[in-house]
């Protein structure tokens, strides 16, 4: 599942590719849509929306995204890899630190 917290870093990541600037309000807007879907479903729905959508996806969006998204969910410490990896703005698991690795192996067990 997604926070709050979480879910603010994903709105304002994508916030800024639409210059749409993400306030407390549209905030805890979006978490009530989407708070019960898990982290790494939205963010790559958000991708894949950034990929495609002329506006700034609206919450119906981003759930219809990660309903047509067939990908099978990670296990848990590849998930956690995942978003250190989003929230540090790399791509390539290489550049993940050794204390990255740690930190999600302790999240993943």
């Amino acid at each position: 599942m997604t926070t709050k917290s979480e879910l603010a870093i994903i709105l304002d990541r994508f916030g800024k590719i639409y210059g749409k600037p993400m306030d407390a309000p549209t905030t805890t807007a979006y978490f009530y849509a989407l708070a019960d879907l898990p982290r790494f479903r939205v963010v790559r729905a958000f991708i894949n929306l950034a990929k495609s959508a002329k506006y700034f996806p609206r919450p119906f969006e981003v759930i219809g995204e990660i309903e047509r998204d067939a990908t099978a969910l990670p296990n848990k410490f590849d998930e956690v890899c995942h978003w250190v990896m989003f929230v540090r703005g790399i791509s390539d698991p290489f550049e993940l630190t050794e204390a990255d690795i740690q930190g999600a192996l302790k999240q993943g067990v």
